[in-house]
């Protein structure tokens, strides 16, 4: 009989999977951060109070946290690899559409539950990912891989902020769309681990090796 088994490999194709958790963490972080930059855009050009533009990143927020819980059973059922495309398909979809809303109320599902709905997905699965890849170097491994996330907020904020003044928020949603979509990039470069075959001891052999030693200790207990 045989078994399957996965041992992490603590290197090789892993530190290119840590790459890619890299880039995922820079979305996640950047894109995430760059809404204070975003918010005073919407302001200005929808014309809502604060509280009710307030609540695009408060739905992006929620759907993102929720969104967490998922992520890992759906990368157990569709591989870690097709999770986190699809997690990037949907970021870049919910930036991309809302550079063409009308309402601030649009926004919220197409920024606040699309993109949030991404990245939250994006976010767990390149945790475990770097999680099966790594177990004695786990901690050197995923600290690069999240460093990501402090990258992100620092360069993405200060290249929306650009964006906006050089294209307008219209323009900036459109190539910030194009930049989230590298999360499919990542995705890509997450192969998954092959299952090793390990030989596994016959049970019902090893059971009668255990009843001949203990009929033979209990004839040997009567010779006595």
């Amino acid at each position: 009989m045989t078994a399957e088994t996965v041992d992490p490999p603590d290197g090789g194709w892993g530190w290119v999977v840590v790459l890619a958790s890299f880039i995922g963490f820079f979305m996640v972080g950047g894109i995430s951060n760059s809404f204070a930059v975003v918010y005073v855009a919407f302001l200005d050009a929808f014309r809502e109070s604060k509280a009710v533009t307030a609540w695009v990143h408060g739905i992006f927020n929620i759907v993102f946290v929720l969104s967490t819980s998922y992520g890992i059973a759906l990368a157990k059922r569709f591989g870690h690899r097709r999770t986190v495309m699809a997690a990037g398909a949907l970021t870049s979809l919910g930036i991309l559409t809302s550079g063409f809303t009308t309402h601030i109320y649009q926004l919220y599902f197409t920024y606040g539950v699309l993109t949030g709905l991404g990245l939250g997905l994006a976010c767990v699965t390149c945790i475990e990912i770097v999680s099966m890849y790594f177990r004695k170097r786990f901690t050197p491994a995923i600290g690069l891989a999240m460093a990501g996330t402090g990258g992100g907020q620092f360069v993405l904020s200060i290249v929306t902020q650009l964006m906006v003044d050089l294209y307008g928020w219209r323009g900036m949603l459109l190539i910030m769309s194009a930049i989230g979509s590298h999360l499919c990039v990542a995705g890509a470069l997450m192969r998954p681990l092959k299952p090793i075959r390990k030989p596994e001891k016959d049970k019902s052999a090893a059971m009668d090796v255990q009843s001949l030693g203990n009929n033979r200790g209990s004839k040997q207990g009567l010779q006595n």
